[in-house]
């Protein structure tokens, strides 16, 4: 044997050796059947030699169609790169199935049909993790998925490129991106950081990147097409072996507590700027460290502390069990997570959150313990103050809702009235009597609606201080009477005896008040006796003491209960009390009338018996000797007005083709020519093409620009025309703004004519 022959054997004893103990499967295959396999093929298969050596390695195959489809992919390799590498699962001997990381190199690279040399690799074990991994990844996203705020980590490379690997579906509600946006550009997140914020943002990530710190940054966010939202950004960075840093934490949308007002803004600030105290103590809770927080937030002094038991901060708040599960926790090498009330050294007692944690030597003994606190007193305190404006809004919500349902009750009632008797006025055979009486009551049910929007107009002005009173001299018995005759026909429909009581002397019930709102105050308590009372008698009526008269409505209703006898007069209260149980109290009309009771100098109350009736009184001071307006009486129209005013030239500037029709046909027996305008720009050109135009309305609120903007302009040119401004307001300071933009006078509506005109005529007047 020459020397290459001694080589050659040599190498071949060598690969042959390499070919036995190889840890992998090595083995031939020709046209896919078994010529040569080592033991480790053995090994993983479980089959003898005798078993493989001519069998086709379809043997190890589940099924055809998996067979064919490894050959395919295999051989598409081997023809495209030289080599082919596949992952496929093998049936062992016993059944069981393995995944296989299966490589295959042809012998010949100019002839595959000398066939291949494979290696086989078990990879059942780095699938089982994978597929763990790939579970704990889904069931993160299962978890997340719910969560309205983020949950993500964040990495910066060592190149300094953003990333965000993990982001819970939430990012869709903080960022308006997907989680897969970001996973390898922070582009879609970036963007919508708000430019004034983008720079410290970045500065916080670096300096957190830097210092290994905690970041905690709030900055705000700005998605196209929707509001700016607050956010607010906590995570905990790691660096990693690579030189890359990553962070775990979350973003929560901040927004409403930004809104909060000063007060939360400066408790959430105190929260947010407190530090964490650190207490480092033996296994018998000695404390052998405490850092300057921890001084801080107990009130001893450093050198107090050490040295000294734990059990000197104890408040005697919590029971031994607790403390008991706690030191059970602890002491197995377990973390205790949990809140601790404790006492400072002046006695003051707080809240904080505590996480404590065992310190594990080499040997796994607990040696030490470190608990880190956070005084959250003012976080508690914070909490039950949100959770009560929460409840308080939501009573007030709740409340509110009542009030607007009875609302729209009471507007129904005359619209019923209103619509109801305008219809029957289409009947033909009316004669003239049923026309007019229709009439009244849809003019009746007209003042009775304006009379409701008013009472809520007045109800606002309540709660802002600037309800009025119109005081005038007022026949007590008179009113009474109209009240009387106003629900006698309701009362005698339930079979109600309803008697009225008045003193015998009428020179002294004329007295200074506000009749409207007299009448508003018994029409109320007289409409709740007759709603309460199924059966018995009503009486309402008045008696005279030295300085004041009291009036009383008693009825032998179901009653008022003592604990409510109070809670009826309350706006939006008593609404509520009647959707609980409606014989229990009485309508809204109550806060109403304790309203203008105590507008009024009087004052209002009810005596009670539950089931047998109930009395209200209320008190008006006589006042008798106070200067009024004179007897309170109704407008008449003066028909000779219109004759004594001169045939004018008059621009309608209304939007509204009812009240522009209500305004010509009003005026049309005073007017030569009539110009008309829906809008507040032309209104303005037409008095600049028309310097002759007499008289001008002036509707408050038209397209374009509004009534004072108009007349300001029309003033700018034309000084003398006489403007009146109209509205449907009606609230009070509208006839000061109308003024002052230039116009002559003010009117609201519903606007009645005969008012009309005695203001054109009082400022064509003034005008010449």
């Amino acid at each position: 044997m020459n020397l290459k022959d001694e080589i050659r054997g040599e190498a071949f004893n060598r690969l042959q050796s390499i070919f036995l103990a190889a840890p992998i499967g090595i083995g031939f295959l020709v046209e896919r059947v078994f010529i040569e396999v080592n033991p480790k093929f053995l090994e993983i298969t479980g089959y003898s030699k005798e078993e493989i050596l001519g069998n086709s390695s379809l043997l190890l195959y589940s099924s055809k169609e998996e067979y064919d489809i490894v050959g395919e992919e295999k051989y598409r390799q081997i023809r495209e790169n030289g080599s082919g590498s596949v992952e496929t699962k093998w049936r062992k001997k016993d059944g069981t199935i393995i995944d296989i990381l299966l490589s295959s190199t042809p012998i010949d690279p100019n002839d595959h049909g000398k066939g291949v040399t494979f290696t086989a690799l078990d990879i059942t074990d780095r699938k089982l993790a994978e597929n763990k991994v790939r579970e704990k990844d889904i069931q993160f996203r299962k978890l997340s998925a719910n969560v309205p705020d983020l949950i993500y980590q964040f990495t910066r490379s060592p190149d300094g490129k953003y990333t965000v690997p993990i982001a819970s579906a939430g990012i869709i509600n903080i960022f308006g991106c997907s989680p897969e946006d970001v996973t390898d550009d922070f582009g879609p997140i970036a963007k919508v950081i708000h430019p004034d914020d983008a720079a410290r943002v970045t500065q916080d990530i670096e300096y957190s990147a830097k210092h290994l710190t905690f970041f905690t940054c709030e900055f705000r966010v700005q998605i196209p097409g929707k509001p700016v939202q607050w956010i607010l950004s906590n995570s905990t960075p790691e660096r990693l072996p690579d030189g890359s840093v990553t962070w775990y934490g979350f973003n929560v949308n901040i927004t409403n507590s930004k809104k909060s007002g000063e007060q939360l803004f400066k408790l959430s600030r105190a929260v947010e700027q407190s530090s964490n105290a650190i207490i480092i103590t033996d296994i018998t809770g000695t404390i052998e460290y405490a850092n300057p927080a921890a001084s801080e937030l107990t009130g001893y002094a450093n050198e107090e502390l050490t040295g000294c038991n734990t059990r000197v901060l104890k408040s005697g708040e919590h029971t031994p069990e607790y403390y008991s599960y706690l030191w059970n926790t602890i002491s197995s090498g377990k973390i205790w997570v949990g809140e601790l009330r404790n006492r400072r050294k002046d006695g003051e007692l707080y809240w904080q959150a505590t996480t404590i944690s065992p310190i594990i030597n080499d040997r796994g003994e607990v040696v030490n313990y470190l608990a880190i606190n956070k005084d959250v007193t003012l976080e508690k305190r914070m909490a039950a103050e949100l959770n009560e404006a929460k409840e308080r809004a939501e009573e007030s919500d709740r409340l509110k809702s009542a009030f607007l349902a009875n609302m729209s009750h009471e507007i129904r009632t005359p619209m019923n009235g209103i619509l109801g008797f305008s219809n029957l006025l289409k009947e033909p055979g009316l004669t003239g009597d049923q026309q007019q009486e229709y009439i009244q009551i849809i003019e009746k049910s007209g003042a009775r609606m304006l009379n409701i929007i008013n009472d809520i107009t007045e109800i606002a002005k309540i709660e802002s201080g600037l309800m009025n009173i119109n005081s005038t001299r007022t026949n007590i018995n008179e009113q009474i009477d109209y009240v009387y005759n106003l629900f006698i026909a309701e009362a005698e429909a339930k079979r109600i005896l309803f008697l009225c009581k008045k003193p015998l002397f009428v020179k002294d019930t004329v007295i200074n008040t506000d009749r409207e709102k007299l009448l508003g105050i018994l029409s109320n308590l007289v409409k709740n006796a007759i709603k309460f009372t199924s059966k018995g008698t009503i009486e309402l009526g008045f008696t005279k003491g030295e300085e004041y008269l009291e009036f009383f409505v008693k009825d032998t209703g179901s009653g008022v209960p003592a604990n409510r006898q109070k809670a009826i007069f309350e706006r939006f209260v008593q609404a509520d009390i009647l959707n609980i149980k409606a014989s229990q109290g009485a309508g809204l009309g109550l806060s109403i009338s304790k309203a203008y009771v105590e507008m009024l100098g009087g004052k209002i109350w009810v005596e009670s018996v539950e089931g047998k009736g109930s009395t209200f009184f209320f008190t008006l001071p006589l006042d008798k000797d106070k200067k009024s307006k004179g007897l309170s009486k109704n407008l008449k129209i003066d028909n000779n007005m219109e004759e004594s005013i001169d045939k004018l030239k008059i621009l309608i500037a209304e939007d509204d083709e009812t009240s522009e029709l209500l305004l010509e046909l009003g005026v049309r027996k005073i007017c030569k020519e009539m110009l008309k305008t829906r809008s507040g720009i032309e209104a303005v050109n037409i008095c600049r093409a028309n310097p002759d135009i007499d008289l001008v309305f002036m509707d408050i609120q038209m397209p374009g620009i509004n009534g004072y903007e108009a007349t300001r302009q029309i003033r700018t040119f034309n000084k003398d025309v006489v403007i009146i401004a109209q509205t449907a307001y009606g609230l009070s300071g509208d006839r000061e703004k109308s003024i002052e933009a230039g116009c002559n006078d003010y009117i609201s509506k519903p606007i009645c004519i005969s008012d009309l005109l005695t203001i054109i005529k009082k400022n064509l007047s003034h005008s010449k």
